[in-house]
């Protein structure tokens, strides 16, 4: 894609804004300047990103910017079984994939989700890291860089979305594992994982964490256009 934008990036002081967050709709057509991140509404954004098919952050990291893609709205034409079904009364939540990596100090977690029947309450995803066993990071936060509540994602359609994991600095022990699910966002029960062959232990899903050039992830993956942004 060509990015087009009025005015300039380089127009604006990195140190008075926030992140920008760029948009486009359906093939062929060009991106759509963004909202600034440290301004925006909300609603506003959550607006943009259930209609676009596509939706970056960028994030000033001087001398330039780096983009994270947030949301990519994918073709339902997965057939493999889902990696884990969240399930608590009627509702269906659908976990197509998740790939974790590293890139040198930052670490990444690619998730897919399809909506099938949304919970009766709000719900929110947890995310916990290891290292070797101990936990290192806590990183509960909603889809699309936590602009959109699980339950509100388009029912029936794959979408995808890339996280950085952050963790507190000066903190170099390597991640090995990932572990992740779904929660009541009131009450804090988490929701059922099942898997093809039973439940997943403790209703989390397990994702070992890859160093990039070992994670299997290319230009032609639906999850990430490059494992280190």
């Amino acid at each position: 894609h060509n990015v087009r934008h009025e005015p300039s990036l380089s127009d604006r002081d990195p140190d008075l804004v926030g992140p920008e967050y760029f948009f486009t709709r359906g093939s062929g057509q060009p991106f759509r300047y963004g909202i600034f991140g440290e301004l925006a509404d909300d609603g506003a954004l959550r607006n943009e990103l259930l209609r676009s098919d596509i939706a970056y952050r960028f994030d000033y990291d001087l001398p330039g910017f780096r983009a994270t893609r947030l949301w990519l709205r994918v073709p339902n034409t997965a057939t493999a079984p889902s990696l884990a079904v969240f399930t608590t009364g009627q509702a269906r939540i659908d976990l197509l994939r998740a790939r974790a990596w590293t890139c040198g100090a930052r670490s990444y977690l690619a998730l897919s989700w399809r909506l099938s029947s949304a919970p009766d309450s709000s719900a929110a995803v947890f995310v916990h890291g290891y290292a070797n066993g101990a936990q290192v990071l806590s990183a509960d936060r909603d889809p699309a860089g936590g602009h959109l509540p699980i339950e509100l994602l388009p029912p029936g359609q794959e979408i995808s979305e890339t996280r950085e994991l952050r963790r507190e600095p000066g903190d170099t022990r390597p991640l090995t594992e990932l572990r992740l699910g779904v929660y009541d966002r009131v009450t804090g029960a988490r929701f059922a994982a099942l898997r093809t062959d039973g439940a997943w232990p403790g209703d989390e899903v397990v994702a070992p964490v890859f160093d990039a050039t070992q994670a299997g992830l290319d230009s032609a993956s639906p999850l990430q256009s490059s494992p280190c942004p």
